[in-house]
């Protein structure tokens, strides 16, 4: 008797910690490789975050490669840049977990599997880096535009409407080009739309220094870009560069969709 009761203890043990270590394991599982819709009570917007192999990033707050892991005890519980984070699955698509700070605090966090709706259209016009967007704001609103134009030679045949004093990109239909000065370089694209991101393959990858202009998130006139060679991301280490960047107002040149006319 003794021993029939062992053995059903023992076995009782054995199927609730491979069932602990299953549902913590299908948790990470999920993330790995996947992009997720963000929310929490500790911010107001809705965010993108993308797990990858060891690593997150949070594309609108510029915050990347962070470690995470999960853990098989406790139960369904991720670490998350050194924060453990436990988890309950809602549905299929929505993942909620709650984070106990230093304090006590609660915070609430919300994982929801994204279905972007990627608008082709918006994305023709000018657009500029976050900090060059920000250094022109300021030299505007100081009045200090022309000083530029002194300081760089104009080529011959060239006047100043064609002086362009901060790198842009233009985008339009099937082209890509890269402003700066006097000079301009371009490069025909193909679109790739995904649920995971919309990306600009490069005919002449030496224009931005990489293969992809990788979209990872679209917001209104903000774009987040992940300039990387690798478009399917598997390991942590694939990644050039990471840039926001800002619409600017087209100039009378450019109409609707971007294209000069």
């Amino acid at each position: 008797m003794r021993t029939s009761l062992f053995k059903f203890l023992l076995l009782t043990l054995i199927f609730f910690a491979c069932d602990e270590k299953q549902s913590s394991e299908n948790i990470g599982d999920e993330l790995r490789g996947n992009i997720f819709e963000l929310k929490s009570t500790n911010f107001d917007q809705t965010k993108t975050i993308e797990f990858k192999e060891s690593t997150y990033t949070i594309y609108e707050d510029g915050i990347q490669n962070l470690e995470w892991f999960d853990t098989i005890f406790p139960m369904n519980t991720l670490v998350l840049n050194g924060k453990k984070v436990t988890f309950q699955k809602a549905n299929d698509s929505i993942l909620s977990g709650k984070l106990v700070t230093e304090s006590g605090k609660i915070i609430e966090i919300q994982l929801k599997k994204r279905k972007p709706n990627w608008s082709e259209k918006s994305l023709y016009g000018i657009w500029m880096t976050k900090r060059d967007f920000e250094i022109r704001k300021g030299n505007l609103e100081s009045n200090e535009n022309q000083t530029l134009i002194p300081i760089v030679e104009k080529p011959k045949d060239s006047d100043s409407s064609d002086f362009q004093p901060y790198p842009i990109l233009i985008i339009e239909n099937g082209k890509m080009t890269y402003k700066k000065y006097y000079s301009a370089s371009e490069s025909e694209f193909e679109l790739i739309k995904t649920d995971r991101y919309l990306a600009l393959k490069l005919e002449n990858p030496k224009l931005i220094g990489a293969s992809y202009f990788k979209i990872m998130s679209q917001k209104d006139s903000l774009i987040y870009v992940d300039f990387t060679n690798k478009i399917e991301k598997s390991d942590d280490s694939t990644q050039i560069e990471f840039s926001k960047f800002i619409k600017i107002p087209l100039p009378t040149t450019y109409n609707a969709n971007g294209v000069k006319g």
